[in-house]
């Protein structure tokens, strides 16, 4: 921050011109969000707090009109602005192929994309015009680091057992998803190792904050987000470098470290796949061979319930018992053609006190579910239908019954899967029936051999939609297949399913073929250039240093289109291309 900006800030300072930071205020509430940006618990459906938001940025920027008015004589065409309008454009290009496909859903992502393209260009706007965005917008983007950790601190504490044993699956926090809380976490570890302040109590804060900051990335076991944390922390590294012994040693502790992590890699390796066997040990145990379910899975949320094998009425029924609510247990019933009308019929009732339970049935993984329906149940047996229409071929259907107010006994009877025939006028026909039988759960070799396929199947999955992003470049390289359609491109292209490309770069080529690759490669582009016309700060390093690390994790990940991962980077976008006055 140069003089100018300092007094500014300065002079801003007295209550009556409180008002004057709402726009670095903003900012903090938009990074502040970022980890809840799609999990805004206690809020209403599509109630995000990230685009409330979005919303707050706007406001700041009407709020500041006068000095954005006085900004226009410097937003000159330069790399800057050609940065922030290649990112525009690629939200545009984005949602007009999603257009037309005529693909609907996928407005998520393509709003995913809008929101980061805003966000950046709000940014860029107030730093322009306001010191004080100038001064608090990089350090704010440790916000979503610190605070994905803070919200996994508990299972932090669980990861290890009493015992000294390892904790049970890889550390997710409020992400769900190990890869993504490490992307986010190692979004935050360069801006550490760039920012500077005097005073012991920084260098302690520092030193714990990469501390606890590696060690999360460490229990997730990501290696994507270990590559990130080291390649944006050695660039920051590099450019604090004055002198030529300085960068002499820092090229040769990037050397060590990248032979300590190559030489460690063996138990690494060996570490994540104990901890991820303990993980698919412990959800296999609530598995039983017949096919039932009795653990955490879709809408259920709590688990494992109790199950077993009655007579009830002249017949042999399941038995299921609840001790809390939201448990229950579920079937799949495997991979079903698509276009085709699905009906679960359930015999169930109560072998207790009157309960309620709740039905649905659908590819959750997918996003495609039939709603759950309510049903209060007594002694007498009950029918429940539900009616689903999947879209995806092949669907995986899985069925639930689970209790979504408290404990509770019921006995199934019937739990059937009917479904039309297409080559006979629509008939309804039986499809699948669960058996009213049970095995027990899966053996130890079992499982060993269950999750070494696993593996191997999630090592070739990434290296099969690599490949399937270039047959699809090859095949469409002008204007791509369309947006958000590499996954069901995949799926009939392959036996993985509904793959994605875990590349950003290769995504884009492929749905939106070069108009769209060329649009991300100016934008990455022109943003390099940007930075390099601004004095070589701490905070501009820190700016560069979180900007490297997040391309480096785009070639890992779909992250960009989702503002939970991608908001400090579009926040350092802004940043870098803003015009100093």
């Amino acid at each position: 921050m140069g003089a100018n900006d300092a007094k500014s800030v300065a002079m801003s300072a007295s209550p009556g011109r409180l008002w004057g930071w709402l726009p670095a205020a903003s900012i903090l509430v938009a990074l502040a969000a970022v980890p809840f940006w799609n999990r805004s618990p206690g809020l209403p459906d599509q109630a995000y707090l990230g685009r409330a938001a979005v919303a707050l940025l706007v406001v700041a920027a009407a709020s500041q009109w006068r000095a954005l008015a006085a900004t226009r004589q410097h937003l000159r065409p330069d790399a800057a602005i050609v940065a922030i309008l290649a990112v525009l454009a690629l939200s545009a290009w984005a949602v007009s192929r999603a257009v037309a496909v005529g693909c609907i859903r996928c407005s998520g992502s393509a709003a995913g994309l809008v929101e980061f393209s805003v966000a950046a260009t709000l940014v860029m706007i107030l730093a322009t015009a306001d010191p004080r965005v100038r001064q608090v917008a990089i350090p704010a983007t440790l916000l979503p680091s610190l605070l994905a950790i803070l919200t996994a601190g508990p299972a932090v504490l669980r990861f290890w057992h009493p015992s000294g044993e390892l904790g049970d699956g890889r550390l997710s926090g409020v992400y769900g998803n190990p890869n993504l809380l490490g992307f986010i976490v190692a979004c935050g570890v360069p801006v550490l190792f760039a920012l500077d302040a005097d005073g012991k109590a920084w260098r302690v804060a520092r030193v714990v904050g990469v501390a606890v900051a590696s060690a999360v990335i460490l229990m997730t076991f990501s290696r994507s987000a270990i590559l990130m944390a080291f390649v944006g922390t050695f660039v920051v590294l590099f450019g604090k470098a004055r002198s030529r012994s300085a960068v002499l040693r820092t090229g040769l502790g990037c050397l060590m470290t990248g032979a300590a992590l190559i030489a460690s890699y063996p138990s690494f390796q060996s570490w994540r796949e104990d901890v991820s066997f303990r993980s698919l040990r412990d959800a296999a145990l609530a598995e039983d061979g017949s096919g039932w379910d009795r653990g955490r899975r879709g809408p259920i949320s709590q688990g494992p319930s109790e199950i077993r094998i009655v007579d009830d009425l002249g017949r042999k029924a399941l038995e299921v018992r609840a001790d809390r609510a939201n448990e229950g247990v579920s079937f799949e019933w495997g991979s079903l053609p698509r276009d085709r009308r699905y009906t679960l019929v359930v015999r169930v009732r109560s072998s207790g006190a009157p309960t309620v339970v709740q039905a649905a049935l659908g590819d959750l993984a997918a996003g495609q579910k039939s709603a759950a329906v309510d049903v209060h149940l007594g002694g007498v047996p009950q029918e429940i239908r539900l009616d689903w229409n999947p879209a995806n071929a092949p669907a995986r259907a899985r069925a639930y019954v689970f209790f979504p107010d408290g404990p509770g006994t019921i006995r199934v009877s019937a739990f059937l899967l009917e479904g039309s025939d297409p080559t006979a006028g629509g008939a309804v026909r039986l499809v699948a029936a669960a058996p009213m039988a049970l095995k027990g759960p899966p053996g130890a070799d079992q499982l060993r051999r269950r999750f070494a396929d696993a593996e191997e199947d999630y090592a070739a999955s990434r290296a099969e939609g690599l490949r399937l992003a270039l047959r699809a470049i090859q095949s469409r390289p002008l204007l791509g297949i369309g947006w958000e359609q590499f996954p069901s491109y995949a799926e009939r292209q392959s036996r993985y399913g509904l793959l994605a490309t875990h590349n950003e770069y290769a995504r884009f080529a492929a749905e939106l073929g070069v108009p769209g690759f060329l649009l991300l490669v100016t934008a990455l582009t022109a943003t390099a250039l940007a930075a390099r016309r601004h004095p070589k700060t701490l905070t501009s390093l820190a700016a560069v240093g979180l900007g490297v690390t997040s391309a480096v994790g785009l070639a890992f990940s779909n992250a960009l289109v989702s503002p939970s991962l991608s908001l400090p980077l579009a926040v350092a976008v802004g940043w870098v291309c803003r015009r100093d006055q």
